[in-house]
């Protein structure tokens, strides 16, 4: 189930998703001269600002990683960018990086909820990963996450059929499968949000197919909501901080903010 969350249209800087920039030769991602598991080296060449999301899968190079928080990277020097490492049995050179999935809210949340340059996150990291491979009843050689998605690409296809782009006031959306509630999406502008409606609903629908019973009422959607804009409203920026960690006892999630607003947060139930 999806609940829409609407508002006023915000004024954002313009932005570019790091998946268009490298598909027009705007970008490029690479491995640090001597390779770290957990950061990547980001060049932006575009005339404006490179967007990646918290969660959004890089594959290829030695190995497939998801970026651990939303990024806004300036054109430029090439910028460092958090990685954690979502494909554990390989690591071997399979060409450059390429844009992939988004991870699904079950793994999102563990990036919310902790320090992603901790041992730990990584190991929470690919214990969920080998979860999900498990429950799924999906082979992977090298445990990597992008072969979920490849192995249930029809199924996702059936389970989004005949979603309709959700209107122009749209700004993200709260979800929820069954009596749980998976988590949200919330961005500055409808335009960045279409940029990435597709790509986190097939995340979103990927946890959603563990439920199989029906679905919930919209209360506790809106509950939620106001959970959000809770720890929102309790966090103070400081500087040029524009990452921002939410956490309460109920929501773990993180912020990316910019002098024109907050640009995208995302935020999941703690378990």
């Amino acid at each position: 189930m999806i609940t829409p969350v609407r508002g006023p249209n915000g004024n954002g800087p313009a932005v570019m998703a790091i998946e268009d920039a490298l598909a027009a030769g705007q970008a490029t991602i690479a491995e640090r001269e001597v390779p770290d598991i957990n950061t990547v080296i980001v060049n932006n060449q575009a005339d404006r600002s490179l967007f990646m999301l918290d969660g959004e899968e890089i594959t290829g190079s030695l190995q497939n990683r998801i970026v651990a928080s939303s990024q806004l990277i300036e054109a430029g020097p090439p910028a460092e960018v958090p990685v954690l490492c979502v494909e554990e049995q390989r690591w071997e050179g399979l060409g450059g990086f390429r844009t992939g999935v988004c991870s699904y809210p079950a793994l999102r949340s563990i990036l919310a909820d902790r320090r992603p340059s901790s041992r730990q996150t990584q190991q929470a990291i690919w214990r969920e990963v080998q979860r999900k491979l498990t429950v799924t009843r999906t082979s992977s050689a090298t445990s990597s996450m992008h072969d979920i998605y490849d192995g249930l690409d029809d199924e996702l296809d059936r389970y989004l059929e005949g979603f309709k782009s959700l209107n122009h006031d749209t700004l993200g959306f709260v979800a929820s499968a069954g009596h749980r509630l998976l988590g949200a999406d919330i961005f500055l502008s409808h335009g960045l949000y279409c940029t990435f409606e597709r790509k986190i609903l097939r995340a979103y629908a990927l946890d959603a197919l563990e439920q199989r019973v029906p679905g919930q009422n919209q209360d506790r959607s809106a509950s939620f909501l106001t959970q959000v804009q809770e720890a929102l409203a309790g966090v103070r920026i400081r500087g040029r901080n524009r990452h921002l960690r939410l956490r309460t006892p109920r929501i773990a999630g993180q912020a990316l903010v910019s002098r024109a607003g907050t640009l995208h947060v995302s935020a999941f139930p703690r378990a």
